[in-house]
């Protein structure tokens, strides 16, 4: 067992798809940490805007998840100031597409031990990782997990059917979910690993 973090993405999409306890499983982690601002009423917020096209969850569907949201945001200790270099931190979010919340992350995760993972859904951090800071993207590869890859874990071990529900509540929350399950949500399990292979940002 090991230690972790998460960004407010990840951790708003796969605990209103109810597979965050999975996840955490698959990785192996026994505490997780999170930034301040992935609170509940952040996440809940997060859930319940449409996004590029995709319809919101139903505020009913919202309403069910909340207990949930609330329940692990309260259970996740907050990485503070003392957790992180902040020189690295201004270094990074001087990079487009890498914002405060993941700059923070990415130096906390260099403050832990080399067994601890960071968990992001934020596709253009990693792009902007690795094309902006190749050396430290490299260094610290093994050690960032996407969204897809906690997914394709997850279907490794259960096998889609058992989560396919799960996935349709994802894929109103996230792209790349969605078109790998395809527009009636019912693409087999084949194609919706080759999907989430093919938008995985660490491939």
């Amino acid at each position: 067992m090991t230690d972790g973090l998460v960004d407010r993405d990840a951790l708003g999409k796969l605990v209103a798809a109810d597979l965050w306890q999975e996840t955490l499983g698959i990785l192996e982690l026994e505490r997780v940490w999170r930034l301040p601002s992935a609170h509940a009423d952040n996440l809940l917020k997060d859930i319940g805007v449409p996004r590029r096209g995709r319809p919101a969850l139903p505020p009913e569907q919202v309403a069910e998840i909340e207990p949930r949201v609330r329940h692990v945001t309260g259970s996740l200790p907050t990485i503070g100031a003392v957790d992180f270099d902040r020189s690295l931190v201004d270094r990074l979010i001087q990079h487009p597409a890498i914002d405060q919340g993941e700059g923070q992350l990415l130096a906390a995760l260099e403050a832990r031990p080399g067994d601890h993972l960071l968990i992001t859904g934020d596709k253009r951090f990693l792009e902007a990782l690795r094309h902006y800071e190749p050396e430290l993207f490299e260094a610290r590869r093994d050690r960032l997990v996407s969204l897809e890859r906690c997914l394709l874990r997850l279907i490794e071990r259960r096998g889609v059917e058992a989560i396919r529900p799960n996935l349709r509540v994802l894929a109103h929350l996230d792209r790349s979910t969605a078109l790998a399950l395809g527009g009636d949500g019912m693409a087999n399990e084949a194609s919706v690993v080759e999907g989430l292979r093919s938008w995985d940002p660490l491939r």
